[in-house]
């Protein structure tokens, strides 16, 4: 499913999204995942970032594809 967010509507998704999953979690489900797509420079992990600090999470940015010269390497 596509879904076409500002950043502020995007923060208020993912919240809801993290608060449900800690819900599924605590009745034995698997959580939801999400995944979040578009060209750099939208503020993506801006928006991660902020919430993460919000809400009191540990916030693990692994590799940043945008900086790299060629998505090969």
């Amino acid at each position: 499913m596509k879904v076409e967010l500002n950043s502020l509507e995007l923060k208020e998704t993912i919240k809801y999204m993290i608060l449900n999953n800690r819900k599924l979690q605590v009745n034995g489900k698997n959580p939801v995942a999400v995944s979040i797509c578009g060209p750099a420079g939208l503020g993506k992990s801006s928006v991660v970032e902020q919430l993460s600090e919000e809400i009191k999470l540990n916030h693990i940015e692994l590799i940043n594809l945008a900086q790299l010269d060629e998505l090969g390497d």
